[in-house]
């Protein structure tokens, strides 16, 4: 999945910097200890939107502290506001709301595998605002799905063995 999330994120220079791709893992690090908290035990019986307000919470304070730290705002435009607003609703609050609801349903594995699909849909939203689909973006789709299918066919083989 990393080496197709790669292929599909290069775009124009190809090239990959070291600062990129260590941020780029960290975040991994961080995102795989995310969703492996938000599966323990602790939170399996408190209500999804209820975690997903107190991720938001955090997340709108650390972006206060950076916004503060930077001294600016205010977007540039209007319309920067409004797409800034809507991300924070749509994918800040909705997005965590159902990524946490999925964890509490099927468990941080498959919710895990399913966010591998998430680059899929990504190219899919280029394409309608106008992003050409270029054979390396075909590779990169095609070493998602197999990937995440590897995964899923190996957690099979593991509780089929069981």
């Amino acid at each position: 999945v990393l080496v197709g999330v790669a292929i599909i994120s290069i775009r124009g220079t190809n090239k990959i910097t070291t600062v990129g791709m260590i941020l780029a893992l960290t975040s991994a690090v961080f995102f795989a200890a995310y969703a492996v908290g938000l599966s323990s035990k602790l939170l399996q019986n408190v209500q999804s939107i209820l975690v997903a307000f107190y991720v938001a919470l955090g997340n709108t304070t650390a972006i206060l502290v950076l916004v503060l730290w930077e001294g600016s705002f205010m977007p540039p435009s209007n319309t920067a506001l409004v797409a800034v607003v809507s991300n924070a609703i749509i994918a800040g609050v909705i997005g965590t709301w159902m990524y946490i609801t999925g964890i509490q349903i099927v468990g941080a594995s498959n919710t895990a595998i399913l966010s591998a699909f998430e680059p899929i849909t990504a190219i899919f939203v280029g394409l309608y605002l106008g992003e050409s689909l270029t054979p390396m973006l075909f590779i990169g789709i095609a070493l998602i799905l197999c990937a995440s299918y590897l995964v899923v066919v190996k957690e099979r083989t593991r509780k089929n063995s069981e």
